[in-house]
């Protein structure tokens, strides 16, 4: 299956391998850092970038909420306390899952990943996992980190896919809507990492070479984002980038939270 051809990359009903197959020999599953900010020593209370609130509230700080009817439930609103992408670029210190996972007592990545899908209220009653949810945020603001957001490249991340193109001599990048709309190409050897931040800006999901060698994939619910490329220039990039994850498997797929003790 060629994705560029299909407009398809991503997918949600099978495994990533099975669905880049024939044209990408390799998936890494990279992880959106959490981080602290160098300049600031506040306690970061309400540490997720999105923060629940109720629909009240909701109204009184944006009038888009009146359309909606009254209701118990929560509204998940931009927390504004959130760095801002400048200064997390200019700022921030990665922290990495591995420092959460021994330092917060988590038993694996797995339970990691499920603390922050239920911080945001992407999982079903079923799936929910309040304890965790409570044992990261806890660990969190006792420690002045900030946990990644969802769904958009960040920062820090557009960072290291800065580096790894130019690293690969591949300076002429196409960058896609999540729904094809808008398509576009941007020279790196122009530009200056700040820049192409801004060029993403949360609207692009996806990135890649003009050769369609490497391909950068974000999710819209989701704390990891791929990397598809051959196997060499994934272990390539890898080691010397500092993306942190883990590589798919035969059977890894969307939700692999549930599947897999990573």
């Amino acid at each position: 299956m060629d994705p560029f051809i299909e407009k398809k990359f991503y997918t949600y009903d099978i495994p990533y391998q099975e669905h880049f197959s024939g044209y990408f020999e390799s998936v890494f599953i990279g992880w959106f850092p959490f981080f602290k900010i160098a300049s600031s020593s506040a306690n970061t209370k309400g540490i997720k970038k999105s923060k629940e609130i109720l629909l009240e509230e909701a109204r009184s700080l944006d009038p888009i909420y009146n359309k909606i009817q009254a209701t118990d439930s929560v509204i998940y609103f931009h927390n504004k306390d959130y760095p801002g992408n400048s200064e997390i670029l200019a700022h921030g210190q990665e922290i990495s899952w591995n420092e959460i996972k021994v330092k917060a007592g988590f038993n694996n990545y797995s339970e990691i990943y499920k603390a922050l899908r239920t911080s945001i209220g992407s999982y079903s009653k079923a799936f929910a996992q309040p304890e965790l949810e409570g044992k990261l945020e806890a660990f969190l603001e006792n420690k002045n980190i900030w946990q990644p957001g969802e769904g958009s490249f960040d920062p820090l991340t557009l960072k290291k896919i800065y580096h790894s193109f130019k690293g690969l001599g591949k300076s002429n990048i196409i960058i896609e809507d999540e729904f094809f709309q808008t398509k576009k190409e941007i020279n790196l050897d122009l530009i200056t990492i700040e820049e192409f931040m801004l060029e993403i800006q949360g609207q692009y999901y996806y990135l890649y070479d003009r050769n369609k060698s490497l391909l950068f994939v974000a999710e819209w619910d989701s704390f990891f984002f791929l990397i598809c490329s051959s196997a060499e220039i994934v272990r390539n990039i890898i080691p010397h980038s500092g993306f942190e994850g883990f590589y798919a498997d035969s059977t890894t797929m969307h939700g692999w939270e549930h599947t897999c003790m990573y």
